[in-house]
């Protein structure tokens, strides 16, 4: 009963999650809360361990995920914004760059 009521709560989280605009965790935040979604409704229909293990995957997948963007990405987006020219850096260069650390 209270697995049952667990995965309905994260059945709510993640429609949501995935339907709010508020949430802005991209294409794969998105595809990853949907996985999540489908897993956990799988898990409610019929609770057997195929169905538990999808469920455990899209969590970790989610978990990677969370931990990925939190520890790793805002340093590559950092070093992406400083090698690459964009809109908001339209004359940064490699040399540029390199010129800086030293």
């Amino acid at each position: 009963m209270v697995s049952m009521v667990a995965v309905g709560i994260l059945v709510v989280h993640a429609v949501w999650c995935l339907l709010c605009k508020r949430v802005s965790d991209g294409i794969v935040g998105k595809l990853l809360y949907g996985l999540l979604s489908l897993a956990a409704l799988a898990y409610l229909s019929r609770p057997d361990p195929y169905a538990t293990a999808m469920l455990h995957v899209a969590l970790a997948a989610i978990a990677v995920r969370h931990f990925w963007m939190k520890t790793y990405w805002l340093r590559i987006k950092q070093r992406m914004l400083t090698w690459l020219p964009t809109r908001s850096h339209p004359h940064a260069s490699p040399a540029k760059s390199q010129s800086r650390r030293r």
